[in-house]
């Protein structure tokens, strides 16, 4: 079961968002800041196929999480969602994938399976072959 950690600073969204990914069948975590997502983020390292963040929240922002979570594990996927101005005012759209709020859940639901889907697997370490 793919694994998705919600982040967003409004207690509303993020549990609207974690309700309909499970209802999907999705696991789902939730954070309500950048900081305590990174925290999540490091302590289930690849057992998170996707982060969907809010971009402007206090403590860290989206973009900011993003940022540290490309340097550490740069292979998930994050998602950002905000009021369409904000992006282009921030210049992010051409960095990170984005949502556009408000938006409709059979979207947000595309956008996310699509991303899980196309998220690359972990790598594996082969078992040695005997000689």
């Amino acid at each position: 079961m793919p694994t998705i950690l919600i982040v967003d600073d409004e207690p509303l969204i993020r549990t609207l968002l974690m309700l309909i990914l499970e209802q999907g069948g999705y696991a789902v975590f939730s954070a309500e800041n950048g900081a305590e997502a990174l925290t999540i983020a490091r302590r289930y390292g690849d057992g998170i196929d996707l982060v969907v963040s809010d971009v402007l929240m206090p403590e860290m922002d989206g973009p900011t999480l993003a940022s540290r979570l490309r340097t550490e594990r740069p292979k998930l996927p994050v998602l950002l969602m905000s009021d369409a101005y904000a992006v282009e005012d921030l210049g992010l759209r051409k960095a990170y994938p984005f949502l556009p709020k408000p938006f409709d859940l059979t979207t947000f639901m595309t956008v996310v399976r699509h991303m899980v889907e196309q998220r690359p697997a972990p790598a594996t370490t082969a078992a040695p072959t005997a000689a």
